[in-house]
């Protein structure tokens, strides 16, 4: 059962004057398409598109919610190892792009030199996640084994998690709670 909500968020160097991105062009510059930035009102300079290893959840994310099915073009060199990976890479890199989920970006590790982009003209925030505007939000879940015990400890937590008081808890860990 989901009991929280997180996204999946595009990031760039503070010094990237693109601020919006659609989905469209998003999987244009992994498939190959959009090479440069100029193609996005950008400054006239090639993309270096980042991504994350295989099974990251980030890179899961990507290639649900927006890859669908298409293949991203080959790119080793550009693979980022670990969550913090993106961070480092754009950190200095007004040429770069990457992803990571919003609530490691916002609350585990902000850095004032990388932001997060627009998609579709929708900056992700907790409304517009909360409200799921922000078209790559993402459901959090608590999972317990079928045929548990309502008295079960796994259960009894799953079960406040989505009382007034655990979404409160959720909302000030910095998840957004399921409405």
């Amino acid at each position: 059962r989901a009991v929280a909500l997180d996204a999946f968020v595009v990031i760039v160097n503070v010094k990237n004057p693109v601020e919006n991105i659609t989905l469209d062009q998003l999987r244009g510059i992994y498939t190959g398409k959009i090479k440069n930035w100029q193609e996005l009102g950008g400054a006239p300079v090639d993309i270096r598109a980042f991504r994350r290893e295989r099974n990251s959840g980030s890179q899961e994310l990507m290639e649900e919610l927006v890859m669908k099915g298409t293949p991203m073009i080959p790119m080793p060199d550009m693979t980022l190892w670990g969550m913090m990976g993106p961070v480092n890479a754009l950190r200095n890199n007004p040429a770069g792009i990457g992803y990571s989920v919003y609530f490691y970006f916002v609350f585990m590790f902000p850095e004032k030199n990388i932001r997060m982009m627009a998609i579709n003209g929708v900056k992700p925030d907790a409304g517009t996640i909360g409200d799921r505007t922000y078209p790559l939000t993402a459901e959090v879940y608590a999972v317990v084994r079928k045929g548990m015990p309502v008295d079960n400890p796994a259960v009894m937590l799953r079960d406040w998690m989505l009382t007034k008081e655990g979404k409160a808890v959720i909302a000030e860990t910095g998840y957004v709670p399921v409405k």
